[in-house]
């Protein structure tokens, strides 16, 4: 069974039998590979082939753009991704650093700035064509939120959701998924892609804030100040339209949405996440009055 090749033998079939490794997550999906002049992440990837080269293909374009995110690195076989016994294998750079998460010293403006810099280098570095396997928000329409998921649909023309202007979205960039320099305080780097695809630029912001917008990991509502803070820090590096005030809101929602797609795709159910979709789908009133004070204290430098 493919689950059953060890990242060893991986390392073995491409001749770098030299190679140090050691896990880098509990799940054994990811190990950090190494020798005396590089390091980088060897991963096992679930998703089928053209999923992964299309990342991969979006990957070293950014490197191009000098984007601080991982690079594939080309050490199987000469390309950064292989099929091994029907598994995707794939090679990135590894990038120093700490992940935020709710690192208190780092304003969340930072990560908001961080975002908006991967926007701006990829609207000009990205594919024409949607990416293999990809579940954007207008496809979500899962059975356990129909009332919701109707509501959402209806309401998606409305905010600009298909008036163009999409780009690569990095698809989970929240704080878990962002690197920080503690010296400096800011987030100085992103990670992880993995559900990358392309959309409208502000629905990564709400992808973003699914979990930065919390006070902590457990809690169902999002906070005003760090929802309102991580997009003041956005909009003074890429100027949000009015219309954002509407759309964050509602692609968090769709974010909802989205996770309960994959949920019964895998026969899965969360009572936590239902409870944040309910919360969000009630409170979108409100969020847009924080998301607008965000844009006007953006706009005139304030606080």
């Amino acid at each position: 069974m493919a689950e059953s090749i060890s990242p060893e033998s991986v390392l073995e079939a491409f001749g770098l039998r030299h190679v140090r490794y050691r896990p880098l997550d509990p799940r054994g999906h990811s190990w950090v590979i190494e020798s005396d002049d590089w390091q980088a992440i060897l991963r096992r990837s679930n998703a089928g082939l053209e999923h992964v080269q299309w990342l991969h293909q979006f990957l070293g374009e950014l490197a191009l753009a000098e984007f601080p995110a991982p690079r594939p690195m080309p050490l199987l076989d000469g390309d950064s991704l292989a099929l091994l016994e029907g598994t995707v294998w794939q090679v990135l750079s590894l990038l120093p650093g700490k992940r935020l998460v709710w690192t208190p010293t780092v304003p969340l403006e930072s990560a908001g700035a961080l975002l908006a810099r991967f926007h701006l280098a990829s609207t000009a570095r990205s594919p024409t064509e949607q990416r293999p396997e990809a579940l954007p928000l207008d496809q979500c329409h899962p059975s356990t939120a129909g009332d919701i998921a109707r509501s959402f649909h209806e309401d998606l023309a409305s905010v600009g959701y298909f008036g163009g202007g999409w780009c690569v979205l990095h698809g989970d960039c929240t704080s878990a998924n962002m690197l920080i320099d503690e010296q400096e305080r800011a987030a100085v780097a992103m990670i992880d892609f993995d559900l990358a695809h392309l959309g409208p630029p502000e629905a990564d912001i709400s992808f973003a804030l699914w979990v930065s917008g919390r006070t902590e990991q457990s809690v169902v509502t999002l906070d005003p100040d760090r929802v309102r803070a991580f997009v003041t820090g956005y909009h003074r590096v890429r100027p949000l339209t009015a219309r954002a005030a509407r759309a964050i809101p509602l692609y968090l929602v769709g974010r909802g949405l989205q996770m309960h797609v994959r949920m019964e795709r895998v026969g899965r159910s969360d009572e936590i996440q239902m409870q944040r979709l309910q919360w969000l789908h009630a409170h979108r009133p409100q969020l847009e009055d924080v998301v607008a004070s965000a844009l006007d204290a953006g706009a005139s430098g304030g606080p």
